[in-house]
């Protein structure tokens, strides 16, 4: 009698022990999945922040060239006269 009551408790403690395993690899596999799309979304928004700042950067340099690009000809047209 003793070793049937081992037995089954053996086969529930393996049971639960099982049971247990398979919730906590699942809460922690969906846990980590959303965790990383957060982050990956996190980072796509900050790229494209960084996007528009380099653009604007580019826009203002293109804008500085061309105005001392106008000054230096001017001059210059000055100087051949």
């Amino acid at each position: 009698m003793r070793k049937i009551f081992l037995i089954w408790l053996l086969v529930f403690m393996m049971s639960a022990f099982i049971a247990v395993i398979s919730v906590s690899f699942y809460v922690q596999t969906n846990q980590a999945s959303q965790n990383s799309k957060m982050l990956i979304n996190l980072k796509i928004d900050d790229l494209s922040e960084q996007n528009e700042i380099s653009i604007n950067i580019i826009k203002n340099l293109c804008t500085d060239i061309n105005f001392h690009t106008e000054a230096k000809t001017s001059i210059l047209k000055m100087m051949l006269k």
